[in-house]
């Protein structure tokens, strides 16, 4: 019984750990002074944003040397 209990948790476990996804697509300011990448369209961080809203992959956005806003941390 025991032994079917660890064999249940440890599958439940994997489960949970494999239901959640990292977003790859995320959302810049084309503003000039833009520093920062953001997961929501809707972030905080996007308020001030006066210039287009673009969605761009993660990699390219740290590539642009773009870091992950605070609001989102």
């Amino acid at each position: 019984m025991e032994k079917l209990f660890k064999k249940t948790a440890v599958i439940l476990f994997l489960l949970v750990l494999t239901s959640f996804t990292i977003p790859t697509t995320v959302y810049i300011c084309l503003s000039p002074g833009a520093k920062k990448y953001h997961y929501d369209r809707g972030c905080r961080g996007l308020n001030n944003c006066t210039h287009e809203i673009n969605s761009v992959s993660k990699a390219s956005a740290e590539d642009s040397g773009l870091g992950l806003c605070g609001w989102e941390d």
